[in-house]
């Protein structure tokens, strides 16, 4: 079986967690990558865990979700100078601020990763 990960930069379009019933716009690629990960996940041999980005999301109540929410306490960091979706760039990070959000983000990850691949009992062949 392949096992594949994903880490997205954007959010997918989910509820929020302010309990409204109202989905979160998710950008172009964000609803990419939900659709590869879902693509992923109807092939034979093939498992796709994912993770993304969002402050207005919690994480998945279902028992046998594969993917996992990075909660973050400000907009999803962006390069562009202007957006509809983002105040937050990364030029305005500090150099504390930007080394805390990376090793939260790696540390993140790398807990998820392992939850993954032991619950499917062998490790990412594609990351």
């Amino acid at each position: 079986m392949a096992l594949i990960f994903q880490l997205g930069t954007n959010n997918w379009q989910r509820p929020k967690k302010d309990g409204s019933g109202e989905l979160e716009f998710a950008p172009g690629s964000g609803v990419l990558h939900e659709a590869h990960h879902n693509a992923y996940n109807v092939l034979e041999g093939v498992k796709c865990y994912s993770m993304y980005p969002s402050k207005n999301q919690a994480q998945p109540t279902e028992a046998d979700a594969d993917y996992r929410v990075f909660e973050l306490e400000h907009d999803i960091p962006i390069c562009e100078s202007a957006s509809p979706n983002s105040s937050k760039r990364w030029h305005s990070f500090s150099e504390e601020e930007f080394a805390a959000y990376v090793k939260r983000l790696e540390t993140e990850v790398y807990d998820f990763m392992k939850a993954c691949e032991a619950k499917a009992g062998k490790n990412f062949t594609m990351c």
